[in-house]
């Protein structure tokens, strides 16, 4: 994947963390820097299907406030790993 700095195989694993049961019918809104070409876009949406099974349908969306990574929301579920989010984080982190 290109722009992204998140594999499927973490963003499989960081599904498997979460608390997405339940999720069924609902849209998980993907958010990147760059558009996502098809083979990521049908990747990505591939990793949140094998986790939560079909019924999910995926709305891709590009942010390039973000920087890189990706901005996963299911629900009230999000998975933030973007650059932008790290970065603030270590800013925190530097501040206290």
């Amino acid at each position: 994947m290109n722009n992204m700095q998140l594999s499927s195989e973490q963003l499989e694993q960081l599904l498997k963390s979460g608390s997405v049961e339940g999720f069924t019918k609902h849209a998980a809104v993907i958010t990147s820097a760059t558009k996502l070409d098809s083979a990521d876009q049908k990747n990505v949406a591939q990793v949140i299907v094998n986790q939560i099974g079909n019924g999910i349908e995926c709305e891709f969306q590009v942010d390039p406030d973000v920087i890189g990574g990706l901005k996963v929301e299911i629900g009230d579920f999000v998975f933030d790993g973007t650059v932008a989010r790290q970065l603030g984080d270590l800013v925190k982190t530097l501040h206290t």
